[in-house]
């Protein structure tokens, strides 16, 4: 089963690869025409990361997972 993972950075999807070696899954980049991600307007990561996917799976109708995180400091 192939899953798009959401992202424009290769290293974070070379990490996603090699967790996934030999689970029965692939996390595979984002097909050419579709590389223009949405923009991140969601209050927390996990909303980012349903916009990046929802898009993703929206325009591909391929299964999608995205990951977002940052720093928070007060």
């Amino acid at each position: 089963m192939k899953i798009i993972l959401a992202t424009q950075n290769e290293g974070k999807l070379k990490e996603f690869q090699q967790l996934s070696k030999g689970q029965g899954f692939e996390f595979i980049s984002i097909p050419p025409g579709l590389q223009e991600m949405p923009e991140e307007t969601g209050k927390t990561f996990k909303e980012n990361a349903l916009i990046k996917a929802r898009n993703a799976v929206n325009l591909s109708k391929i299964t999608s997972l995205a990951d977002d995180s940052g720093l928070c400091v007060e």
